[in-house]
């Protein structure tokens, strides 16, 4: 009998280690934050793109950190069988976070791999996945700068020529703004994606910003000042 529940009372402790095991190999945290969709992550094969969300952390690591030197798939592993789609998208549920993982093929024969990672189901839009950004040059003054929630991301306040302003979440991925000593009140050219423009009536940055999908916008120096097409 005494065997028996030393027996037994391994078994619970194995079964309750795992689930710590478990609950720790697979815990994913985010940070809500603005209702835009962001560029998180670029690598050579796909890009991650954030919806209200910032500051992924994946064990209780950034996320960005943990990608350099771990891949993507792990995130993916041991998890509910996620919903397909026709084209081999997959949708994932996982700890109220809604993940598309991409898997369609476009127009020039290659495959969009980008990653999407959703604060809900309901955010998520059927041309994620099947779009290439618009890319455009506005030129912005520069209102103010703060820190933002994960290294190397900041808050701008950008002001156009009609002083129309707006605050942008910026993720500093090529360190572009520690490099070039940004000043206030000074002028600087950014390059604008966007998945979806069909909503810009006006060429301003409130118009811009509110009504289209603006996924990043980065330092440049290009000189280049194009339409919104």
């Amino acid at each position: 009998m005494k065997k028996k529940i030393i027996i037994t009372s391994i078994i619970i402790i194995l079964i309750i280690l795992i689930i710590l095991f478990f609950n720790y190999y697979t815990k994913l945290d985010i940070n809500i934050t603005d209702n835009k969709l962001n560029l998180y992550y670029t690598s050579d094969d796909y890009k991650i793109y954030t919806y209200n969300i910032d500051n992924i952390k994946y064990r209780n690591i950034n996320l960005l950190d943990y990608l350099n030197n771990n891949s993507i798939d792990n995130i993916f592993l041991f998890r509910h069988k996620p919903l397909e789609l026709d084209d081999g998208t997959k949708i994932y549920q996982i700890n109220n976070i809604t993940i598309i993982k991409c898997n369609r093929l476009l127009s020039d024969n290659t495959y969009n791999n980008d990653i999407y990672f959703l604060d809900d189901y309901s955010s998520y839009k059927d041309y994620y996945c099947s779009k290439d950004p618009y890319t455009f040059i506005r030129t912005y003054k520069l209102k103010s700068i703060s820190n933002g929630e994960s290294y190397g991301s900041y808050y701008l306040t950008l002001e156009d020529n009609n002083k129309k302003k707006y605050k942008i979440y910026y993720a500093d991925s090529y360190n572009l703004l520690l490099d070039n000593n940004l000043e206030l009140d000074k002028y600087y050219k950014f390059e604008l994606h966007l998945l979806d423009n069909s909503n810009i009536k006006e060429d301003n940055i409130e118009e811009i910003f509110n009504n289209s999908d603006v996924i990043s916008i980065n330092l440049t120096d290009d000189i280049i000042n194009e339409d919104i097409k």
